[in-house]
C-alpha cells in the first residue's frame, strides 16, 4: 500500500471509528503525494492526487472542484493516463507556479469512494523542495441533480462535509540538476559554464566584435584559428608619377589617391618673341623665345625699332634728302661718314682781269663770270692833231697828240 493510500485509510479511520457524534453526511476529501519527491531539472514526475467522498453520503456529479498550485520549481503540464475519468480539466494555467482547477463532469461519488488522478508535473527550476498544495470544494451554486424536476434544487454545499480537515493536502517537490557532459565547441569562441539555475550549459563566450575601422582601407575577416579579427586590407599603393607635377594625396573619403598636382600654367607673353616650352626636368616653362638679333646697319642712316606688333626690327631711317640747290654751283654729294649731303659745289671763281675794263659780273643763269666791261670807245678827234692813245693804268684814251707849235 503506498504512503497516501495509508494515510488515507488513517484517516478514514479516525473519522469513521471515532466516536464524535458522527452524522449520516457526505465528505469530499483530497490527499497528494509527489513521486519521485525529487526531480531532475526538466524532468517528469507524477504527482498522484487522490479525491473522492469520505462520507457515508453520495456526492451527484458536477458538484466538486479540485485545485492543485505547485511551486516557482514546478509546472503542471496537464492530466496523465490512468486517471479517474469521472474528473476533466476545468482550467490550467501555463507556466512555473501553475494552478489546475478539475471538476467532477462525467460521474459522481457513492460512499467511501476515492480513487486517484494522476499529473504530470515538470521541473523548471533548480531549487529546494517547494510546497505543492491541494484543495476539494463544493462548487457554488446550485444542482439540478440533487432533486430532479424541482423548481429551486438545493445548493451543491447542501450534500454536507462531515469534516472539513481533509479538503486541504500538501507535498513538495524538489528540482536538482542533472550534469550533461559538456558541449564541444562549435565556433573557437565559444567558453561553456554550468549554469545551476537552468540546469544547462551556458555558452557565454562571444565572437569578438569586429574592430572599428579607422583606415577607410580597413577590411577585418575573423581567423577561426587565432579566433581574432585579421586586417587584410592595405592602403593602396601611392601611383607612380606620370608627370612631374602629379602630387598625389590620400582622399580618406574615396580611399583612393587624389592626384592633387597641375601643371602649372603657360606663363602670358609679355614679349612678342615669348615662346614658352614644358621642361619635364624642372617642371617649370622654359622661355625658349628670344627678340630678334637688331640688324647691322647697311646705310648710315639705318635706325632699327623694334615693332612688338611685327615683333621685328622696323628700318625707320631714311637718307636725308637731298638739299635743294640755292647757288647754281651747288653740288650735293652724300657723305656716309657723316650721313649728310656735303656741297662739293663752288663758285666759279672770278676771272683774272685782262684788260683793265673787264668788269666781272657773275651769271647765276649760266653759273659763269661774263664779261660785262668793255673797252670805252676811243674818242672821235676834235682836232685834227688829235691822237687818242688807250692808257691801260687809266682804262681811259689818252690824246696824246698835240697841236704843231706855230712855227716861227
Amino acid at each position: 500500500m503506498s504512503t497516501l493510500n495509508k494515510l488515507i485509510v488513517f484517516f478514514f479511520i479516525i473519522f469513521v471509528f471515532v466516536p464524535k457524534g458522527y452524522s449520516q453526511n457526505a465528505d469530499p476529501a483530497i490527499g497528494i503525494l509527489m513521486s519521485p519527491s525529487s526531480l531532475s531539472k526538466d524532468a517528469s514526475g507524477i504527482l498522484t492526487v487522490t479525491v473522492g467522498n469520505y462520507g457515508n453520503a453520495t456526492i451527484v456529479s458536477n458538484s466538486l472542484r479540485v485545485t492543485i498550485s505547485v511551486g516557482a520549481n514546478a509546472e503542471i503540464l496537464g492530466i496523465a493516463a490512468g486517471s479517474d475519468i469521472r474528473w476533466s480539466q476545468f482550467n490550467l494555467t501555463i507556466g512555473s507556479a501553475n494552478t489546475i482547477q478539475l471538476t467532477n463532469t462525467d460521474g459522481g461519488f457513492g460512499s467511501f469512494d476515492l480513487k486517484d488522478i494522476f499529473l504530470t508535473v515538470r521541473g523548471n527550476a533548480v531549487s529546494s523542495a517547494d510546497n505543492i498544495l491541494g484543495n476539494i470544494v463544493y462548487i457554488a451554486g446550485s444542482n439540478p441533480l440533487l432533486c430532479e424536476g424541482c423548481a429551486s434544487p438545493p445548493l451543491n454545499t447542501s450534500q454536507g462535509n462531515a469534516s472539513n480537515s481533509n479538503d486541504n493536502s500538501q507535498t513538495s517537490v524538489a528540482v536538482s540538476c542533472y550534469k550533461p557532459a559538456e558541449p564541444e565547441k562549435v565556433n573557437c569562441w565559444d567558453t561553456f559554464v554550468f549554469n545551476t539555475n537552468t540546469c544547462a550549459w551556458d555558452n557565454i563566450g562571444v565572437q569578438a566584435t569586429q574592430p572599428e575601422k579607422v583606415n577607410c582601407w580597413d577590411n577585418f575577416v575573423f581567423n577561426t584559428n587565432t579566433c581574432a579579427w585579421d586586417n587584410t586590407g592595405v592602403q593602396a599603393v601611392k601611383p607612380e608619377k606620370v608627370n612631374c607635377w602629379d602630387n598625389f594625396v590620400f582622399n580618406t573619403n574615396t580611399c583612393a589617391w587624389d592626384n592633387m598636382g597641375v601643371q602649372a600654367t603657360q606663363p602670358e607673353k609679355v614679349n612678342c618673341w615669348d615662346n614658352f616650352v614644358f621642361n619635364r626636368n624642372t617642371c617649370a616653362w622654359d622661355n625658349m623665345g628670344v627678340q630678334a638679333s637688331k640688324p647691322a646697319k647697311v646705310n648710315c642712316w639705318d635706325t632699327f625699332v623694334f615693332n612688338t606688333n611685327t615683333c621685328a626690327w622696323d628700318n625707320t631711317g631714311v637718307q636725308a634728302v637731298k638739299p635743294e640747290k640755292v647757288n647754281c654751283w651747288d653740288t650735293f654729294v652724300f657723305n656716309t661718314n657723316t650721313c649728310a649731303w656735303d656741297n662739293i659745289g663752288v663758285q666759279a671763281t672770278q676771272p683774272e682781269k685782262v684788260n683793265c675794263w673787264d668788269n666781272f659780273v657773275f651769271n647765276t643763269n649760266t653759273c659763269a663770270w661774263d664779261n660785262m666791261g668793255v673797252q670805252a670807245v676811243k674818242p672821235a678827234k676834235v682836232n685834227c692833231w688829235d691822237n687818242f692813245v688807250f692808257n691801260r693804268n687809266t682804262c681811259a684814251w689818252d690824246n696824246t697828240g698835240v697841236q704843231a707849235t706855230q712855227p716861227e
